[in-house]
């Protein structure tokens, strides 16, 4: 009997990406609004023996007043203050911001980015961004190439190449002006007899398809009326708002649906100036109950006798507490960066409500401002609401799309007009540009129609 020995040697390469557990949490916290943060702190207080929170003994007191009262103690050096040892303490998860590596709900806006910005040069990112936010949720640019290259101060060739690939990105139909080029771009690609007849129809037959004149096409084309009405039918399958799947697969807009709206980041005003509050617990009311802290610190000993369950027991609930209350000084953190921004790029706006003083603002602009990144701006902000200090609450998004303060600006403009001699779109459009907004009169009717404004002859009789 022969005895064998085979050695082999095998070099196994693998990369396996672990998300750290504290990431998960810390980038779901960060995406809550107020009133859902309230909801799950609460479910993890009852869920969580490890997790406790303090008892106030005083009366509760904002950062505000808190600020005033230690301004009236004498001076203590700047490492014994509180705030010292809370930045000190994730400080170092700034650097890097790991959150922006977490699978998240990805919204329309995060889609066609991801898209766009690999196939446009990179001389063009900054339009791309600008673009790509003049789309609403249901999919549509809002403003036409031209506005749109106005208030970027591009050229509209850029603007044109970037729109003509944007429409070209998935969901099909994105990027259209309207309903009618919407159904253009998701038929352009059938092959199929009923698919070109059909596009055929959405592009040469408009009016004729709004009416259902059958006949008419059939001639026209030299097809038979059935397939005509089978025509018909394909165009009944296409999607007239190509942004809705994101907007119904996000738990976020169903909320803000649900809900009644309130805001995350207050800002006020007082003798001393403008300052800012924000909503949702504070990581210091918040803390590891005291014996799950030590038995945790025993275990960690090697001649600890724990048993393994108990090890499991103590180490997870430790472990969530923990979680949680760095996710909430982080989002804490990340917030009051961008207050701050607000505060010295919005100052104007903030003060008075008037969206003439509103500058124009992106995303990336902003996190290059807070040195963030905007993946973390995104999640900081979206559906999220800001109160100012004359009781408006805005949602975030004000900050970010041009076209809201151009619509806005137009129904200040409308509320100070003579009653007796309403102002015309092409008056309106002079007004607008004597406060830096460039647009023409039909971009003018456009937005008064959106936000449900009449015309001048219309309101003249009203």
């Amino acid at each position: 009997m022969k005895n064998r020995l085979n050695a082999s040697q095998k070099v196994d390469q693998r990369t396996n990406l672990r998300v750290d557990p504290k990431l998960v949490v810390a980038s779901r916290v960060l995406e809550l609004q107020h009133f859902e943060l309230e909801q799950l702190i609460e479910q993890e207080l009852n869920d969580n023996p490890a997790l406790e929170r303090l008892e106030e003994e005083l009366d509760e007191l904002d950062e505000r007043n808190l600020a005033r009262d230690l301004a009236r103690r004498p001076e203590r050096p700047e490492a014994e203050e509180p705030e010292h040892f809370t930045a000190r303490e994730y400080d170092g998860d700034e650097d890097v911001d790991w959150i922006d590596f977490l699978a998240a709900p990805v919204s329309l806006r995060d889609h066609l980015l991801g898209q766009l910005l690999p196939v446009v040069p990179k001389h063009l990112a900054s339009l791309v961004h600008e673009v790509v936010d003049c789309v609403n949720g249901d999919g549509y640019l809002d403003l036409p190439v031209e506005e749109i290259a106005l208030l970027t101060n591009s050229k509209l060739e850029d603007v044109e190449d970037v729109v003509e690939k944007l429409q070209c990105c998935d969901p099909a139909g994105v990027g259209a002006h309207n309903l009618q080029e919407c159904l253009e771009l998701q038929l352009k690609d059938e092959t199929d007899e009923v698919g070109k007849l059909a596009y055929a129809i959405v592009r040469h037959h408009w009016e004729d398809l709004i009416s259902r004149k059958t006949s008419g096409i059939a001639r026209k084309h030299r097809v038979h009326p059935s397939l005509v009405e089978e025509s018909f039918r394909r165009i009944t399958t296409l999607s007239p708002r190509p942004g809705e799947a994101f907007v119904a697969s996000s738990p976020s807009y169903r909320r803000e649906e649900s809900a009644s709206v309130t805001p995350d980041l207050i800002f006020k005003r007082d003798e001393s100036g403008l300052y800012f509050e924000i909503r949702g617990c504070d990581p210091n009311s918040l803390m590891v109950d005291e014996w799950y802290s030590k038995r945790h610190e025993e275990m960690k000993k090697q001649n600890s006798r724990s048993s393994e369950d108990e090890k499991k027991h103590v180490g997870e609930f430790v472990g969530r507490a923990t979680r949680l209350i760095h996710a909430l000084r982080q989002r804490r953190a990340t917030l009051r960066k961008i207050a701050n921004y607000l505060l010295e790029e919005q100052a104007g706006f903030i003060a008075t409500g008037s969206y003439r003083f509103l500058r124009p603002l992106t995303r990336v602009t902003l996190a290059k401002g807070v040195s963030l990144h905007e993946s973390t701006i995104s999640r900081a902000t979206m559906n999220k609401f800001v109160q100012l200090p004359n009781g408006e609450v805005i949602s975030f998004e004000v900050f970010f799309k041009p076209q809201l303060r151009v619509q806005m600006l137009i129904e200040e403009i409308l509320q100070s007009e003579n009653p007796a001699s309403p102002l015309s779109d092409r008056a309106i459009a002079e007004m607008l540009r004597e406060r830096g907004v460039d647009i023409a009169r039909r971009t003018v009717n456009k937005y008064r129609e959106q936000v449900r404004l009449l015309s001048s002859h219309q309101r003249r009789t009203a």
